[in-house]
């Protein structure tokens, strides 16, 4: 048995588990599967009336004689009615759903500070079915209530347009293939690779199947650094995992992505080239990158709690290199039109119909069934459905995008100071007795996402089945697993706690560490892994150690926050 101690450089967060960003993730796709199931009831019920009379559909708007009954592996494929214009008023099925959506939303905003800022719509076909508006944007200021038009940060919805770069670049003819590597058009991009001697490709990185470290060097601190830097930083990391084995989210992957092809191929700014071919042709006309004093106009301004539990606003965290990962803003009015190009592409002129579709399709299926990875969506298989979605998390911004093509229907969702939600409701499952409550689903931060923090603590490494195991003393609710992966001195460091969901094992707990070359005696006496700005000493077991900081829920937040939590 060998221990270390492990000083831990910084960012820290709260105690929230990393599954309780999932858990909101999915609140908001399942209340999108209600709007779906409910929708798809109306057509089907519709069109039986229309074509076949009155025949009898069961409760879920399904027919009767749809044969349920196991037969060898033959199982009958759902169909699905056309989609037609609803009526108005709308259904009284779809009204009621609606109904509860806005009272549960008008419920967890805080009466004492008038927050936070919540804005949501739902859109189907070519128009919006309803959108609602609740909180303030500024504290206690309630006549400050938000619009369509009120700017949110959106975080990492912005990882959709460095994918677009890449299948607009394919379409313009400028790359040869989205199954080309990187290197071919950023030969400096060199990245160790001990699984495989193949070069990581541009489908790979969007769909989130690359194997990348999730952070960059730069981590969250990239406004004095460039591609050069990063670049050559990057000569000295591994992949964290085999391309195309597993899922695993990657922030880095994206900002490559986006500063690489477009300073190499195009000679622009990734910012500039959104705007031009992407934000401007959809008038897309409130959403951007930098935030400026007219931006702020009409702004849901991001608040933490300070010490006495009172509103704070919060500073803006600038990205810099890293921005095509997450630094956009946007307003639920502009990211209902780019959620129509998803699900109307044939009305749309930047890309081919096709291209939309295929960037739609889903890359990887979880053993859980219904956990789907694409690019860049995390998609949730529900009742037929395949639910697209991208959450993304920046300062005290949520914000949530949801679409499901079939059907042409989509939801969005901007909160701007989620540590002020009401804590112990319920979840969208609200809305229909089909869900079982989700207690306390949206998250609460309370603390700067980011500091610079350091502190210290006692750790085990053991042989534990076929891994190392680290964990803590005294014991947290998780573990960290350690696999050897191919080069010397080389290991892949995996965050594990029981019951861990498919959803969090993709979402960037893998990092590289790496240990120092070993002694005489043939023991290592240190190890470092820079995606969590960790470094391990090796120390001579003493049972009356005392390290300078030593405390469970300090160890607890540094691994469910950021860097598990957070995805920008």
């Amino acid at each position: 048995m060998d221990e270390f101690a492990i000083r831990l450089r910084g960012k820290r967060g709260n105690s929230r588990r990393p599954a309780r960003l999932w858990k909101t993730l999915a609140v908001v796709g399942s209340g999108l599967t209600v709007v779906m199931t409910t929708l798809f009831t109306w057509h089907a019920v519709t069109y039986t009336q229309r074509d076949c009379g009155s025949e009898k559909v069961n409760a879920t708007g399904r027919e009767e004689t749809r044969d349920y009954r196991p037969v060898s592996l033959h199982i009958p494929c759902p169909e699905f009615p056309t989609v037609v214009p609803l009526s108005h008023p709308l259904p009284d099925q779809i009204q009621h759903i609606i109904n509860k959506l806005d009272s549960y939303l008008s419920e967890i905003v805080d009466e004492n500070t008038s927050l936070p800022a919540i804005s949501a719509n739902i859109f189907h076909g070519d128009s919006v079915l309803w959108s609602g508006h609740y909180g303030s944007k500024i504290s206690n200021v309630s006549r400050a209530r938000p619009d369509d038009n009120t700017v949110y940060r959106i975080g990492s919805i912005t990882k959709i347009f460095p994918v677009l770069l890449i299948y607009k670049l394919y379409e313009s003819g400028v790359i040869d293939s989205v199954d080309d590597p990187l290197s071919k058009y950023a030969p400096d991009v060199k990245v160790k690779n001990p699984f495989t001697n193949e070069n990581i490709t541009l489908r790979q990185i969007a769909g989130q199947m690359s194997g990348l470290p999730r952070e960059a060097p730069c981590v969250y601190h990239c406004t004095q650094t460039n591609s050069t830097e990063q670049l050559k930083l990057l000569k000295n990391r591994n992949l964290v995992v085999a391309p195309w084995a597993t899922p695993s989210y990657s922030n880095l992957g994206y900002a490559l992505l986006g500063r690489l092809l477009t300073e190499n191929l195009l000679n622009k700014t990734f910012e500039s080239w959104t705007r031009k071919e992407i934000l401007d042709p959809l008038g897309m006309n409130n959403t951007g990158f930098e935030i400026t004093s007219d931006v702020e106009k009409n702004m849901a301004f991001p608040y933490l709690k300070n010490a006495e539990k009172k509103p704070s606003r919060a500073p803006f965290a600038k990205l810099g290199w890293a921005s095509p990962a997450g630094e956009m803003f946007s307003t639920i009015n502009d990211l209902t039109k780019l959620g129509m190009m998803f699900t109307r592409p044939w009305t749309q002129k930047i890309f081919k119909a096709s291209t939309i579709r295929e960037m739609s399709l889903p890359i990887d299926i979880s053993p859980d069934g219904r956990t789907i990875w694409g690019s860049p969506f995390e998609m949730l298989y529900s009742g037929g459905f395949v639910v697209r979605g991208k959450a993304g998390h920046i300062d005290a911004y949520e914000a949530f995008f949801t679409f499901e093509p079939r059907l042409q229907l989509g939801m969005n969702v901007f909160i701007s100071a989620k540590g002020f939600l009401k804590s112990g409701v319920t979840g969208v499952c609200v809305l229909s007795r089909r869900f079982k409550p989700l207690h306390r689903v949206f998250s609460t931060q309370t603390h700067p996402t980011v500091t610079l923090e350091t502190f210290e603590a006692i750790a085990q490494i053991t042989v534990f089945q076929n891994f190392l195991r680290l964990h803590y003393v005294p014991p947290v609710s998780f573990s960290i697993k350690i696999r050897h992966i191919g080069l010397p001195l080389t290991f892949q460091a995996s965050y594990y706690y029981k019951g861990i969901s498919c959803l969090d094992k993709g979402s960037g707990i893998l990092a590289d560490i790496y240990f120092d070359i070993p002694r005489q005696d043939g023991l290592s006496q240190y190890f470092v892994v820079p995606g969590w700005n960790i470094r391990g000493k090796r120390i001579a077991f003493d049972p009356n150690y005392q390290a300078r900081v030593l405390q469970r829920e300090v160890i607890q937040s540094f691994f469910q926050q950021p860097y598990f939590l957070r995805q920008y």
